[in-house]
């Protein structure tokens, strides 16, 4: 209880600081927005944010974990193929910030998808989407189109362009 205490005045802290909620707002969150709504818009039961989010938690740390093996130079390399001699630049800023990130252990510090489910699964909470409630044909509908839910640099950006 003393540790969620932390993280959450941390997290509540953090977005004082900068003003928005970017430092405790990412994939994950724009996946439970991204089903809110179209729950909303089917009529159905509103599920609890906590629980959507940590649903949501194993699913980025699936597509962290899916990165981990890229290196920053192949990482560019898919982004300058099929790109206009334009794109070269963001795909030379991508190879620093990816490159910084795997320096970092960013990714590597995300924990596997196998450890966050058995957390959620101490706590009697729900791990997957279809303990949620949340249909396969959903779940990847949000994989696709939950990254314009807000206009922030996550995961899925990420690998949408890789």
């Amino acid at each position: 209880m003393r540790r969620l205490m932390e993280g959450l005045l941390l997290s509540g802290l953090s977005m004082l600081l900068v003003g928005h909620s970017r430092p405790a707002s990412g994939a994950e969150h724009h996946l439970s927005h991204y089903w809110e709504m179209v729950l909303l818009q089917q009529r159905r039961r509103a599920l609890l944010h906590g629980a959507k989010v940590g649903v949501a938690t194993v699913l980025m740390a699936q597509r962290y974990q899916a990165l981990l093996p890229l290196t920053a130079d192949e990482a560019a390399a898919r982004l300058a193929q099929g790109q206009a001699p334009s794109a070269q630049t963001d795909a030379e800023r991508i190879r620093a910030a990816y490159g910084a990130m795997a320096e970092a252990s960013i990714a590597r510090a995300v924990p596997p998808p196998e450890q966050l489910a058995a957390w959620l699964a101490a706590v009697q909470g729900p791990a997957t989407p279809d303990q949620l409630g949340v249909e396969p044909a959903l779940v990847e509908a949000s994989l696709q189109d939950a990254l314009f839910v807000r206009n922030r640099f996550t995961i899925l950006r990420l690998q949408r362009l890789l």
